[in-house]
């Protein structure tokens, strides 16, 4: 399968994709159902969950996400266990993060922190910084939260930093400034990031890549969207630096069908 971005209706050089599935492929969802199905057995097996009426109650999904429910905080380590050796099993990486928009309690960020230790845990993230929600006191604590987190990642796991800044700013630069100024606190240089959703300008791109060479950009349906200022930073990231996420089902492209759950999967 060949693919090619299109960027305000010009289309990039097409290149081989050897895994995954079409974006807006009406596969897609099936196939996620029949590898979710068995791992919502497990954890069912594992009668582990809160209990309703006599019913247990462990896993809700909806579309790609995944709520695990449970009374005590070992029932929920052994249902994250589940999940996480279930996603190994399949060859899948694991990545381990906290969306900047929810605070954790100090036993939630105790339990986050001991995840991020399973040796065969490949990412951290998304971590980072999320400006459209109004609140200057939501801006400190994700900062003190980000700061908290970011001494214990592994030389070998790749930080997966989401940043968003004021709905007014679609380029997000005092966002990604920032929570540029808080990583290189802490983060080694030769880290490998990954900056989920780039939206920003070719200072950021530059800015980011002099500190951590090792910074990759990745890009999701958004790009539909972009000014000609975020169309010029899309064209000056190196090649070797340049991913492709769906983000799915939140960011389909405009041109497929917004079918409720369709996801796509993307492996380079």
């Amino acid at each position: 399968m060949s693919c090619s971005v299109r960027v305000n209706n010009n289309l990039t050089n097409f290149f081989a994709v050897n895994n995954g599935v079409k974006q807006g492929c009406n596969i897609s969802p099936t196939l996620c159902s029949i590898y979710i199905n068995d791992l919502a057995q497990e954890i069912k097996d594992a009668q582990l969950g809160i209990s309703v009426d006599e019913i247990i109650i462990g896993i809700l999904m909806y579309a790609d996400d995944i709520v695990l429910l449970s009374e005590s905080e070992e029932d929920m380590q052994s249902m994250l266990n589940i999940d996480i050796q279930d996603l190994l099993k399949e060859r899948y990486l694991v990545a381990i993060g906290v969306h900047p928009k929810h605070i954790l309690t100090p036993p939630q960020r105790q339990a986050f922190l001991e995840l991020l230790r399973v040796p065969d845990v490949a990412g951290f993230g998304e971590v980072g910084i999320d400006h459209t929600v109004r609140s200057p006191d939501m801006w400190y604590r994700q900062e003190e939260q980000l700061r908290s987190m970011l001494p214990h990642i592994q030389p070998h796991q790749v930080l997966i930093l989401h940043i968003r800044g004021l709905r007014d700013d679609p380029t997000g630069l005092e966002a990604y400034m920032r929570c540029f100024d808080v990583v290189r606190e802490w983060v080694p240089l030769e880290q490998k990031i990954q900056l989920h959703c780039f939206s920003g300008t070719e200072e950021v791109i530059r800015v980011w890549l002099e500190r951590f060479p090792n910074t990759y950009f990745s890009l999701s349906g958004m790009v539909a969207k972009f000014s000609d200022v975020q169309r010029r930073a899309v064209k000056s990231i190196p090649a070797d630096r340049l991913l492709l996420e769906t983000d799915a089902p939140y960011f389909p492209l405009a041109m497929y069908p917004r079918y409720e759950g369709i996801s796509a999967s993307l492996r380079f």
